[in-house]
């Protein structure tokens, strides 16, 4: 097999044609990609040709060759892609989220023990319901995800401003 001359900016060319047309359809860009492989790359593969000395028969060995490793390499880095990907939204994303959840928390809770006139300490952790009660003037601290201590608390204030019975929350 007679070398072909592999290193200049030309060839480069040919390889990065070839590497956007393989990654334009992994990426289901059929269009670009045809476009690409239709005709950017047989123009630069032309460029290359015409520049590089060497016989017809060692240029397309170098291109089949060229073609081979290239598509490999596209089809790790897809792989390598695909395991980045999953390992990001099962493993990394939910951890993050959960630290950032919990640094959320706490400073909401160094607010509310900051915050003047309230001295009611921390919001609890759990997700118990606390007993509410209605005291007139006061404040209610309700969690927001006690939907029935909400609603309980909305019926109290609605009995005693207006004197009517509480209403059922689920009728």
């Amino acid at each position: 097999m007679a070398s072909v001359d592999t290193s200049g900016s030309r060839w480069q060319q040919v390889i990065t044609d070839f590497r956007r047309a393989c990654l334009l359809r992994y990426e289901g860009k059929l269009s670009e990609s045809t476009m690409v492989l239709e005709n950017e790359l047989p123009k630069s593969i032309a460029s290359w040709s015409e520049e590089t000395p060497g016989t017809p028969v060692a240029k397309r060995e170098a291109l089949g060759e060229m073609f081979k490793s290239e598509q490999r390499r596209v089809d790790d880095a897809v792989l390598v892609h695909r395991m980045v990907s999953k390992s990001l939204s099962t493993e990394i994303l939910p951890t993050v989220c959960s630290m950032v959840a919990q640094e959320i928390r706490d400073a909401v809770n160094e607010q509310i023990v900051r915050a003047p006139g309230f001295g009611l300490g921390t919001v609890a952790a759990t997700m118990e319901p606390r007993p509410t009660r209605a005291v007139r003037g006061s404040v209610q601290r309700i969690r927001f995800d006690d939907i029935g201590s909400i609603i309980d608390s909305l019926q109290n204030e609605q009995s005693a401003d207006y004197g009517a019975r509480p209403i059922p929350a689920f009728a």
